[in-house]
């Protein structure tokens, strides 16, 4: 079996859309859950990774707040 050694550290909300997803697959499975291989990681989860790998910009669109919209 293969042992990682990681590091955490602070990244920007755009650099952590893997992050979110797996916290939130958390819920989902409600509890703790590992994955220990690319493979066993959701589709939605790899396609994130293999976005990040070729670094492809992950940006986030929020609409703004218009007051003088009707």
């Amino acid at each position: 079996m293969l042992n990682f050694n990681v590091l955490i550290q602070h990244v920007y909300r755009e650099g952590n859309s893997l992050v979110d997803f797996l916290s939130n697959q958390d819920f989902v499975f409600a509890g703790t859950t590992n994955f220990y291989s690319f493979s066993e990681l959701p589709c939605a989860g790899r396609k994130i990774l293999n976005l990040d790998k070729i670094q492809t910009p992950n940006l986030r669109f929020r609409a703004a707040n218009n007051p003088n919209h009707h």
